[in-house]
């Protein structure tokens, strides 16, 4: 038997199961949930948790760019310009906001104005 078997250390000893801490629910824990969603195939749940990290930080851009694409994948194409318009007034030179609005602007018909963003978002070096 060991001398050391009885030692409390910390309040905790073997015996006793140890607590876990809970799960953190934050900014990232929701980016994650967004992209293992979106790479399923879960188009409105990463839209949710899209949200749900824009709502832990409107600064996030790639919460925004995840929020319009994920309105195109599920066909709200009218809303999804409506998305890019919003994020594009806090991030006027986002090269992948740029690529979205321009998706969206051509699934709504809108070809021209669909070309004028595509442009842009390769002239800011975007690589979408």
């Amino acid at each position: 038997m060991s001398r050391f078997e009885n030692l409390e250390l910390s309040g905790e000893n073997e015996e006793q199961p140890s607590r876990q801490k809970g799960l953190v629910k934050d900014e990232g824990y929701y980016l994650a949930e967004a992209q293992t969603a979106f790479e399923n195939g879960e188009f409105k749940a990463a839209l949710r948790s899209y949200g749900k990290v824009i709502e832990f930080n409107p600064q996030n851009v790639s919460a925004w760019t995840g929020q319009v694409r994920m309105l195109i994948e599920v066909g709200e194409f009218k809303e999804a310009k409506l998305w890019a318009d919003k994020a594009l007034e806090i991030f006027p030179s986002e090269p992948e906001l740029l690529a979205a609005k321009a998706v969206a602007l051509a699934r709504n018909g809108d070809l021209d104005g669909a070309l004028i963003f595509s442009d842009t978002s390769i002239e800011e070096r975007g690589n979408t």
